[in-house]
């Protein structure tokens, strides 16, 4: 029997299970399932999604017109560079910030004031915008030792707080870091999940006085934990906050930095050879697991190799897991976590031949899909077994993108498969945001592109072929878009200076102060 003779309620049910680019496929195959896709909504939204990297919210109350209505509203004001902006006056003194996609957190550093948490407003997706002050974060500042930094999630009602210090009888460039997993409220008391409230460990120091900040991250079950001394990471671990169980920890050798991207898999960034080593870990561990080593390794990914004309390089890297929500918000769509980048931030210094003394400087965007990572790890390796080393012309080209930006941009802002990064024009007081969005069907045109359209569907084929800092062209195929938002200063009798771009729910908070 030919596909097209079952009864429509088949076909439509078949069609719906396919991805988008397959849903393309049958549109082009024939007429029939053409009009099919084009007149049913249910194939039409989950086309829609696919198009934006977007997958079906938890079930509500909502048709399935009005979601498909809601999405194609964000994707129309995406393509207009018309995306959705809140404002956040955080002051001028020194302040402390603990973001992700769907709250920013921020408290006073200097004056030790309440920590303050806002949800912004998701338009399209019909999220609440929510704000709430916890004073009793003045009283834990207060009776703590050292600098409290923080980490919020407050879709799980949990704050992580923690702070380094140094013993009098201590020995040289030796000292204890702190966590405490409490309850979001007014008395900060031991979070309910939390099997180990509190967790304590000792930090070997490069430098003495020790001068140490960590810095965390939250996906699911799992906080990522690094302290860094006088700005050099010392120290990287990995706890399931529920189990209390530590489930991967390594000292740093030398200039890296690490990050979380998946629950199973960890990246080690290289700044001297410009590589990315990746291990895995059991995040369900019932023990604490060992200290790893660089033997542990499983893969090496090299990225382009540089000119003899680079003096210097500097390499960070961002990453931002599709949010979570509480039980009470139900969103009529979400960035789909299978698109999740690795926004690897790569500045470069040239000193031109014959040149002792004249500088410059490129600064690119390497977008490395979490998908390419994932397809690329051999496994768990076993000890008998070399690490599998891949050079950049056998995954870089086909897996990932790379885009050459301004040196002057700012950090970027990364949501799931999305990054986002601004630029200043004071003179015309205006901030440039670019944002830009790279997954499978990014370059396929499905809205109206129509005059006032500042959204630009890339060639999937892209050569960097006159950057100085690469010692070949460099090629990277992997489809991207990039939209312009324009954000004027505002009145210059009341004008708040910005501060930064965070990437949220269905557009932008602008932080001043």
């Amino acid at each position: 029997m030919h596909p097209a003779d079952l009864p429509e309620d088949v076909q439509i049910r078949i069609i719906s299970k396919l991805d988008g680019q397959s849903i393309l496929d049958c549109r082009k195959a024939s007429r029939q399932l053409a009009q099919l896709i084009d007149s049913t909504v249910e194939l039409q939204y989950v086309l829609e999604l696919a198009l934006a990297g977007m997958v079906d919210g938890p079930p509500s109350n909502v048709s399935l017109r009005d979601r498909l209505d809601a999405l194609r509203a964000y994707s129309a004001a995406w393509v207009k560079g018309e995306h959705p902006l809140s404002e956040v006056y955080i002051g001028k003194s020194r302040m402390e910030f603990s973001a992700n996609a769907t709250h920013l957190a921020w408290t006073d550093l200097l004056r030790k004031g309440p920590l303050r948490v806002y949800r912004p407003a998701g338009v399209f997706r019909r999220v609440q915008e929510r704000a709430s002050v916890h004073e009793g974060w003045t009283r834990l500042c207060t009776s703590s030792i050292g600098q409290v930094d923080f980490l919020a999630c407050p879709e799980r009602n949990m704050v992580m707080y923690y702070w380094t210090w140094g013993p009098e009888q201590a020995p040289r460039c030796i000292a204890y870091a702190k966590c405490t997993f409490a309850s979001l409220g007014e008395d900060f008391g031991p979070h309910p999940l939390a099997a180990k409230p509190t967790f304590k460990t000792c930090l070997q120091l490069p430098i003495s006085p020790p001068r140490t900040r960590m810095r965390a991250h939250c996906l699911g079950d799992l906080v990522s934990w690094a302290a860094e001394c006088a700005g050099i990471a010392v120290d990287m671990l990995v706890m399931n906050w529920r189990t209390g169980k530590l489930v991967w920890h390594m000292h740093v050798l030398g200039a890296q930095h690490f990050r979380l991207i998946t629950t199973n898999h960890v990246a080690v960034i290289q700044k001297a050879d410009l590589s990315i080593s990746l291990y895995w870990f059991d995040p369900g561990a019932t023990d604490d697991c060992r200290l790893t080593t660089p033997d542990d390794c499983q893969c090496v990914l090299h990225l382009p190799p540089r000119s003899d004309a680079v003096h210097s390089q500097s390499i960070d890297s961002t990453i931002g897991h599709p949010p979570e929500y509480s039980d009470d918000t139900r969103p009529l769509f979400l960035n789909d976590p299978s698109l999740t980048v690795l926004v690897v931030n790569i500045t470069l210094t040239i000193r031109p031949a014959g040149d002792a003394v004249r500088l410059s400087g490129e600064r690119f965007l390497l977008f490395i899909p979490i998908s390419t990572i994932v397809r690329l790890f051999p496994g768990v390796r076993e000890a008998s077994q070399k690490v599998r080393v891949v050079p950049w012309a056998d995954w870089g080209p086909n897996g990932t993108r790379m885009i050459r930006i301004p040196a002057t941009a700012s950090f970027p802002s990364a949501l799931g498969a999305q990054a986002a990064v601004y630029t200043q024009d004071a003179a015309a007081r205006l901030q440039h945001v670019t944002i830009y969005e790279v997954f499978p069907l990014a370059t396929v045109n499905r809205c109206d592109d129509s005059a006032g359209s500042r959204m630009d569907r890339t060639a999937e084929s892209d050569w960097l072929r006159h950057a100085k800092s690469w010692k070949d062209p460099v090629e990277t195929t992997y489809p991207f878009r990039t939209t312009t938002r324009l954000v004027p200063y505002g009145p210059e009798e009341n004008m708040r200076v910005p501060r930064g771009v965070w990437l949220s729910h269905d557009g932008l908070v602008l932080l001043k102060h």
